[in-house]
C-alpha cells in the first residue's frame, strides 16, 4: 500500500512539471520603417504564443492580427483601415495579455499594441483559430508602404 502511494505521488509530480513545463511557442516580431521581420510567421493551434515584438524603427508602430483582405482597397477608408479590421480582429474571443506598449481594445477584445522606437512589448494568447491572417500597422501610409505580413495557423 506504501509503495502505490509513493508511486501515485510521483506520477503526480511528474504531471504538474509536464503541465507547468509546457511548450511555449516564442517569436521575436521586429517593426522597422515600413515593415517586419519576419515577414511570415507560423504557429500551432492550441498551443501558447508568446510574441515579442520589437520596434527598431525611428517612428511609432502598431501591431493588428485580422482576417487576410481581399485586396488593399478594403482595408482603406474609415480609420485607415481600423474599421476594417475591428470587424476581422482575429482576437474576438481570444484572452490576450500584453506587457509594454499602448494596447487598444475595442468591443471587449484585444484590437492593437502600439510600440514607441527603441521599446518592445510581449503579447501572449493561444491560437485557436486556423487559417491565414494578416499584422499590419495602420498608423497613416505604413500599411501602404508595406508594413504588414502573414500569420499562419496550423
Amino acid at each position: 500500500m506504501r509503495g502505490a502511494i509513493i508511486l501515485v505521488g510521483a506520477l503526480v509530480l511528474t504531471l504538474a512539471a509536464v503541465a507547468w513545463a509546457a511548450p511555449v511557442q516564442k517569436v521575436t516580431l521586429t517593426m522597422r520603417d515600413f515593415g517586419y521581420t519576419p515577414a511570415k510567421v507560423t504557429l500551432q493551434s492550441g498551443v501558447p504564443a508568446e510574441l515579442t515584438i520589437v520596434n527598431n524603427g525611428k517612428l511609432t508602430h502598431e501591431f493588428m492580427l485580422y482576417g487576410m483582405p481581399k485586396d488593399m482597397a478594403s482595408m482603406m477608408g474609415g480609420d485607415m483601415g481600423h474599421e476594417w479590421v475591428e470587424k476581422a480582429n482575429y482576437f474576438k474571443g481570444v484572452p490576450v495579455t500584453a506587457e509594454g506598449g499602448k494596447v487598444k481594445q475595442k468591443a471587449g477584445a484585444f484590437f492593437e499594441l502600439r510600440v514607441q522606437p527603441g521599446k518592445s512589448a510581449i503579447i501572449r494568447f493561444t491560437p485557436v483559430k486556423k487559417g491565414t491572417f494578416e499584422f499590419s500597422c495602420m498608423i497613416a501610409d505604413h500599411y501602404e508602404a508595406g508594413q504588414r505580413g502573414v500569420l499562419v495557423v496550423k
